[in-house]
């Protein structure tokens, strides 16, 4: 019984509760499908709900579909945003033109690091001793773990990471203005 009047009173109120709680944007239209989906979900949740506490009530309708709508929609705003999906302006920025000035600027800015790069390897390879300038580079130039490092020279860990931070402090004072305009 409570179902059936649950389903009269939602078929009467069905473009009243749409425009209620859908959100449309400039032209009157959806800004998406998700909307009309958990719109429909809703009617689902409230009419179990109704039916659950057997009100015949049009008020409590209301009250029970506009609630479940809300949970349902931040149900799905949540769900969607642990999905990755990019937005219009990451294509819009794909298919941008890059003009010349900000290639010419980027290659600037890599040719600066990679000359920096390399003078930071010339200052290694005269500022510590050889295992340090191996470790240097097995950490910094070939991308091992402080584990990684710690195992090929037959040390523990915490005297590899010891290391490994002196010589980053000890490369930060040395370089630390030109680290900083880069």
């Amino acid at each position: 019984m409570v179902k059936q009047s649950f389903n009269d009173w939602f078929s009467v109120n069905y473009a009243t509760l749409k425009s209620k709680v859908l959100p449309y944007n400039l032209f009157g239209e959806l800004y998406n499908t998700t909307f009309e989906d958990v719109f429909h979900d809703s009617y689902l949740i409230a009419l179990d709900a109704v039916n659950k506490v057997c009100a015949d009530n049009p008020e409590i309708y209301e009250l029970t579909f506009v609630a479940s709508y809300k949970r349902q929609i931040k149900t799905r705003y949540l769900a969607e945003q642990k999905e990755i999906r990019p937005k219009d302006f990451f294509w819009a920025c794909l298919t941008a033109d890059d003009s010349e000035s900000d290639n010419k600027d980027k290659d600037n800015r890599w040719d600066r690091i990679s000359s920096l790069a390399d003078e930071i390897l010339k200052f290694a390879r005269a500022s510590f001793s050889k295992s340090e300038y191996n470790l240097f580079c097995l950490y910094f130039k070939n991308g091992l773990t402080s584990y990684e490092c710690a195992d090929v020279f037959g040390v523990t860990q915490g005297t590899c990471y010891y290391r490994i931070s002196n010589m980053k402090h000890i490369i930060c004072a040395a370089f630390e203005n030109e680290l900083k305009n880069l």
